[in-house]
């Protein structure tokens, strides 16, 4: 089988590409970094450079042209972007291969922290106190977490480090001792 990764300089895409390797498939690998940490592994059936893309739509034109070309049977989107491509224009991509993904309208929920927490809220789950803004906060320490971001999280202890704190791209939660998960992709 034919598999396209996306994102060749993830090192989630290198995990996806040795497993999909080690259980027979042929996997082709996309990334707009020639030194892609993929493109040196030796599971690597074919290594695809593409120049960086401005817009969603030119992303699915250059994913569609590789699946095309390449008789590709089943596209993985690694990285948010691609995930976000993939949603945005599943229904022409499962035209021409098998593509997962989450529908557009569950991806950006599920893409946003503020909309997570709200959604999760909604459906009974507990979550920690959100301040709607900086000025709000009356218990330190806090935890902001970037709205889009994966991996921007920052550990508020005073009044002071609130400034740095932009309402706008920053969900602001109570901090909750304990182990924090995450997810990517």
């Amino acid at each position: 089988m034919n598999i396209l990764l996306t994102d060749g300089e993830q090192k989630h895409s290198l995990a996806a590409l040795r497993s999909l390797r080690k259980n027979g498939h042929n996997v082709f690998v996309v990334s707009n970094y020639k030194y892609a940490i993929c493109f040196f592994s030796k599971y690597i059936h074919k290594k695809i450079i593409t120049p960086k893309t401005l817009t969603q739509k030119q992303l699915f034109e250059q994913t569609k042209k590789i699946i095309l070309k390449n008789n590709i049977d089943v596209f993985i989107p690694i990285s948010y972007k691609s995930c976000l491509m993939a949603s945005e224009f599943k229904k022409e991509l499962k035209e021409i291969t098998q593509v997962r993904v989450a529908d557009k309208d569950k991806m950006k929920i599920a893409a946003n922290k503020s909309l997570s927490l709200s959604h999760a809220e909604k459906v009974g789950i507990p979550v920690p106190k959100k301040y709607k803004n900086a000025n709000m906060v009356d218990n330190f320490p806090v935890v902001a977490k970037g709205i889009e971001d994966s991996g921007n999280v920052v550990y508020i202890n005073s009044t002071e480090d609130l400034k740095n704190i932009d309402d706008d791209t920053y969900v602001i939660q109570e901090f909750i001792e304990g182990v924090g998960y995450g997810f990517y992709g």
